[in-house]
């Protein structure tokens, strides 16, 4: 039976590395995958993360133009109930906020 999972972040670059997860180390393919903002307005999370912090920058200040406008949401549609689990394991360990099964 198919099923919908879904969580939300608060970085791009958490979002990123879920998805990196999945498709190399559970073998998910990648147009199964979508990310989206979690609200209306686009989105690069809550928080700064990944290329907008001073440490991935030559400079050492912290970018102002990140769109923080709330969480990212990642969905992967799945035919096996069994991925389920390793699906959101995944989701898990790169920081989920909240993580929605549906069928």
């Amino acid at each position: 039976m198919g099923m919908q999972i879904s969580g939300s972040f608060a970085t791009r670059r958490d979002v990123d590395m879920a998805i990196e997860h999945l498709v190399q180390e559970y073998g998910f393919d990648r147009p199964a995958i979508f990310v989206e903002s979690g609200s209306a307005e686009n989105s690069a999370g809550q928080m700064l993360g990944g290329a907008d912090l001073h440490t991935a920058t030559p400079s050492h200040a912290d970018r102002d133009d990140a769109a923080l406008n709330g969480t990212i949401k990642l969905s992967i549609d799945i035919d096996d109930d069994s991925a389920a689990y390793r699906v959101e394991a995944a989701l898990r360990e790169y920081g989920v906020a909240e993580l929605v099964r549906r069928h």
